[in-house]
């Protein structure tokens, strides 16, 4: 990128923030396939209750601050 004049020194730090959340994002993503290979957005607590799954509240926070990187 950088021989192409596309990255600047300036971008680097955005760039290693993006990365850094790319590599949360699929981490995030990995952790909420279930054995059936579904995506698993709510998950059932020891005490019965349903709530979001926090790896897909990463993986959610994870895209948003992509895109965020990605219209800088």
């Amino acid at each position: 990128m950088a021989s192409l004049g596309l990255l600047c020194r300036i971008d680097r730090a955005a760039l290693g923030a993006y990365c850094e959340c790319w590599s949360d994002w699929v981490e995030a993503s990995l952790l909420c396939i279930t054995v059936d290979g579904k995506d698993r957005k709510v998950i059932k607590t020891a005490a019965g209750n349903f709530v979001e799954n926090p790896y897909f509240s990463i993986k959610k926070r994870c895209a948003e601050l992509m895109h965020k990187f990605l219209v800088e």
